[in-house]
């Protein structure tokens, strides 16, 4: 599992994150992976998920569907968050309001599988927007 910082802008981040199916045996992913940000220390940090259903201000509606991973295949989902505090956060420091994760731990649809993507990212009061994990190592982009 990688994760990757694609870029931000008005506010808004993007990060892709890529699963690679590194066992001698296909699987079958269907649906969006649940995700806990993880602080320097180990700590769990609040996470608030969010099921990108309408897609996000990075990434399209991407539909939920199966999909299926032979040995060494790859699988990716996109992941949204703010990085500007808002509503009573405002007044917080922005290390506090913003806390930065050091890892993503994921876990897989359906499955009790799991793994960590060691990435930094800070998203505000712990709100992401999920996609749904779709095939392939390549981001989904706007039409």
């Amino acid at each position: 599992m990688t994760g990757t910082n694609l870029g931000a802008g008005l506010g808004n981040v993007a990060m892709l994150f890529r699963l690679r199916n590194a066992s001698n045996d296909g699987c079958r992913l269907d649906g969006y992976p649940q995700i806990q940000l993880v602080s320097e220390t180990g700590a769990f940090l609040p996470t608030t998920e969010t099921h990108a259903v309408d897609g996000d201000y990075s990434f399209p509606a991407i539909p939920a569907g199966p999909v299926a991973l032979g040995p060494g295949d790859t699988a990716s989902f996109e992941l949204g968050y703010g990085d500007n505090p808002s509503g009573a956060a405002i007044s917080l420091p922005y290390d506090v309001a913003c806390p930065t994760a050091q890892r993503v731990r994921i876990i897989l649809p359906g499955t009790h599988q799991l793994g960590t993507a060691v990435v930094p990212l800070a998203p505000c009061e712990g709100r992401i927007n999920v996609s749904p994990i779709f095939p392939g190592p390549d981001r989904v982009e706007f039409p």
